[in-house]
């Protein structure tokens, strides 16, 4: 059990950091999409323009999954595992993931890295639909137990 919560720390310590380092995107979205688009060797306003708004768009879907992802890390750590609760903050991981790959598929005829990132956005969303789909079962049964004698 001990190493359980020893992972479960270092979880919350990586979602913190992901959050620390997305702040840190959206803050310097100016510089990066300079930068981006020198590198690549693209200009125009409305490049640039694109890709500050996917940056910032990114910020807000990003911040919301990584506060959900931290709330279900915080419930296990508490021992709160096979609860509806949890199945509830998964379905809203899975929704926000299958969301915001429409956004960002949205961006692909700016960016054609954006089709590769929507397609892995809508992967992660049926990986965590399955993930839930388990859960809820485990809910199920868990239930089911509590009420046996």
């Amino acid at each position: 059990m001990r190493k359980s919560k020893a992972s479960i720390i270092i979880s919350k310590i990586s979602v913190i950091v992901l959050f620390l380092g997305l702040l840190g995107c959206v803050v310097f979205a100016r510089q990066l999409s300079g930068l981006y688009l020198d590198i690549v060797g693209r200009q125009g306003e409305e490049l640039t323009t694109a890709l500050r708004i996917l940056i910032y768009v990114a910020g807000v879907i990003g911040t919301i999954l990584l506060a959900l992802m931290y709330k279900l890390l915080d419930n296990v750590h508490r021992d709160i595992i096979f609860e509806d609760r949890n199945v509830k903050l998964l379905k809203a991981i899975q929704y926000i993931c299958y969301c915001s790959a429409a956004v960002i598929a949205v961006f692909t005829p700016y960016f054609i890295f954006a089709a590769a990132v929507a397609l892995a956005a809508a992967f992660v969303g049926l990986l965590i639909r399955v993930i839930t789909n388990v859960f809820q079962s485990a809910v199920q049964i868990k239930q089911e137990n509590d009420f046996t004698i």
